[in-house]
């Protein structure tokens, strides 16, 4: 059953194209009242103004470069994040340190992963680093070179809830 993206999340996550042209609106609405005498009109090129200023701060500065919302659309990460869940993704942190193991991170899926589709994005843990390898065959987990064993846990799954810090209290 295909799901549908709530108006909010498809307004968070408006192409920076339909942007421009918003503001480029506001700004001829403006230009056209600008040297209109009636206190209304004065109203309005204020009013286009700040809305200028607001969706070039939000849209164009801060969601490329600071932070970005996301709308979890499935289950594939549940006890984590939960299917509907909104969150707001730091997009510079990556750009002081490397990503660490046990980060949720959030990328743009390779089109065989989605479908064929392109520009979707997944929201997943990190089990492994970059340049690492891994490698799951039935209960058993390599990464790198090096094998994760089972021992004491049901299976590779369990291992890795135990070891990133997952386990239901």
């Amino acid at each position: 059953m295909p799901t549908t993206t709530p108006i909010t999340d498809q307004i968070a996550n408006i192409s920076p194209l339909w942007v421009v042209l918003i503001v480029t609106v506001f700004t001829l609405v403006r230009v056209a009242l600008a040297k209109a005498d009636q206190p209304w009109a004065r109203a309005v090129s204020e009013t286009c103004d700040t809305v200028n200023f607001v969706l070039i701060l939000a849209f164009l500065l801060v969601r490329p470069f600071v932070a970005q919302a996301f709308y979890i659309p499935s289950e594939s990460m549940e006890n984590t994040l939960l299917k509907g869940d909104r969150l707001i993704v730091d997009k510079f942190s990556y750009r002081l340190h490397e990503p660490r193991r046990a980060d949720v991170v959030v990328f743009q899926a390779p089109p065989a992963a989605s479908d064929g589709e392109e520009g979707i994005d997944f929201i997943k843990r990190l089990i492994a680093l970059p340049g690492e390898t891994i490698e799951v065959r039935g209960t058993r987990l390599s990464i790198g070179n090096e094998e994760i064993t089972s021992d004491g846990y049901q299976s590779a799954h369990d291992y890795l809830r135990t070891n990133l810090g997952l386990n239901e209290e």
